[in-house]
């Protein structure tokens, strides 16, 4: 026996292929109904999908390091108001020694109204970049809504795959669909790809700092988390060929998991 390990997707489609083998023996065997051994085997589906999902939640916190583009600036105003102060009180310690000095006293003013001008230019940069990542979440969210193209590919994504989240998509029925003659299923192949890419482009601006995530909390959560859900035998596969695959739309749905486990 090979001593290789077996990606995570193998062992999961084993366990599910020893489960469907075990339900087919029980519906022969009369044990169960055909509808009863099918709901059993969708529970067993999404006990082994949450299995999976519980190791990577801590790990992908940990990893989700946000980018906060503004954080820079703030670290050097910091610094040159930091510097302008301590100059500023030098200058003032120097001229009570030097009583004669006006000029030193000038000099110090000068140092307190440039940290003044740094700390005004750091609150109004911050307010300007705060509102313009806020405009850009907007202008995404109300772009969504307002070109069919989103609307359309939602529409044959639930045709395919229906609005629950059992039945989930594997890649298997993507690469079935992918190949099919059928226009209809290589639309909804299509339409996964669209989706999970629109969702993986918003958790990449949240990452990047570029989109504000409590508006997009407050609009597409429940979408990122049903799509992510019901996909994510799909996402889990493909990861295994390469990791970089929804890196940051897998991230932001842990996010959500550990933040439904606090509100717990």
């Amino acid at each position: 026996m090979s001593g290789s390990m077996i990606s995570h997707s193998e062992r999961q489609k084993v366990i599910r292929t020893i489960c469907k083998a075990a339900c087919a023996g029980f519906v022969a065997e009369g044990r169960l109904e055909e509808r009863e051994a099918r709901v059993l085997a969708q529970e067993v589906d999404a006990l082994i999908t949450a299995a999976g999902r519980r190791k990577r939640v801590t790990a992908g916190m940990r990893t989700w390091k946000r980018i906060k583009p503004f954080s820079p600036v703030i670290a050097t105003v910091v610094m040159i108001v930091f510097a302008c102060l301590a100059l500023g009180l030098y200058i003032l310690w120097l001229a009570s020694h030097k009583p004669d000095e006006t000029t030193l006293v000038s000099a110090a003013v000068a140092t307190m109204a440039v940290a003044a001008a740094a700390i005004g230019w750091a609150v109004a940069g911050w307010v300007s970049h705060r509102n313009s990542r806020v405009q850009h979440t907007i202008n995404l969210l109300f772009a969504r809504v307002s070109q069919p193209t989103f609307a359309e590919n939602t529409f044959a994504f639930h045709e395919a795959f229906g609005l629950k989240l059992s039945p989930m998509v594997y890649i298997s029925d993507l690469s079935r669909m992918e190949n099919s003659k059928n226009e209809t299923d290589r639309k909804a192949a299509q339409s996964v790809k669209y989706i999970l890419n629109y969702f993986e482009f918003v958790a990449a601006g949240i990452t990047r700092g570029d989109l504000d995530l409590k508006y997009v909390d407050l609009t597409m959560r429940g979408q990122i988390k049903f799509y992510y859900d019901k996909c994510e035998p799909l996402i889990i596969a493909s990861q295994d060929a390469n990791p970089k695959t929804l890196e940051n739309l897998s991230k932001l749905r842990d996010y959500y998991r550990h933040q439904d486990f606090l509100d717990i």
